[in-house]
């Protein structure tokens, strides 16, 4: 399905997107930062942080097939400590996993388990409650994966309550429809009034990428928020053409 592997933890994504083509959509929610790939019943989330913009965890998913050549299995090859496995979500359940992958076993999350892929990156394999069915693999550094509540904290610390920027103007929720995609980074103050605007995948086509930039110094964004105090911010934003 989507091009994006296990491989991609870490890149930038400007390579990734280079390669793979314009995501479906790209989110700022809470502290995370999402580039969102779908096709059917798979769908493959690159999580990158704010600052480096490379991918800290990538999410495969499948969901149960709810039409005619809508595939509900995803084979997917991922790198453990022992050795690159294949895990068929949608197929193999979660004690299967467990007991191929008893060597590699790190810690259980709610839904599933962690493995150990290297000194500092996990695989987490997540199981749908009612059929303990696997449904997402998450492929990420363990520490991003900790400060996502993917994987719990030892320490028992509450996650942090940062809600992202929003955007206000309805030309830009609307982020179009075409081949071509740029993808900036927001950055906004504690008033909500946008400081920077940075182009981080460019388009190609250099005047609009310019011009897009230019209008986004005007747009209208909610400021961020940390435990409900408004405080400056970061959002990423995809404008197709």
């Amino acid at each position: 399905m989507s091009c994006v592997t296990a491989a991609d933890l870490g890149k930038p994504i400007a390579a990734i997107v280079e390669r793979c083509g314009a995501p479906r959509s790209v989110m700022s929610l809470a502290t995370a930062n999402w580039l969102i790939y779908a096709d059917g019943g798979q769908g493959m989330t690159i999580w990158f942080d704010a600052d480096q913009m490379r991918a800290r965890i990538l999410e495969f998913v499948t969901m149960p097939a709810t039409q005619p050549g809508l595939s509900a299995d995803w084979n997917l090859t991922l790198p453990f400590e022992s050795g690159a496995r294949d895990v068929a979500l949608g197929h193999m359940t979660l004690a299967d996993a467990e007991s191929a992958l008893a060597v590699d076993a790190d810690v259980t999350t709610e839904n599933g388990a962690a493995f150990r892929s290297t000194a500092h990156d996990d695989v987490v394999l997540a199981s749908s409650p009612d059929d303990h069915v696997l449904r997402a693999a998450f492929v990420g550094e363990r520490m991003s994966l900790v400060q996502s509540g993917i994987i719990a904290s030892e320490l028992n610390v509450a996650p942090i309550d940062y809600v992202a920027p929003i955007v206000r103007n309805a030309w830009l929720k609307a982020d179009g429809t075409g081949s071509q995609t740029t993808i900036f980074r927001v950055d906004v103050d504690a008033t909500g009034i946008v400081r920077n605007v940075t182009i981080v995948v460019p388009s190609g086509d250099a005047a609009f990428d310019t011009s897009t930039q230019l209008r986004l110094s005007d747009a209208k964004f909610r400021q961020a928020t940390l435990d409900n105090r408004p405080v400056s911010g970061a959002s990423f934003v995809q404008v197709r053409h």
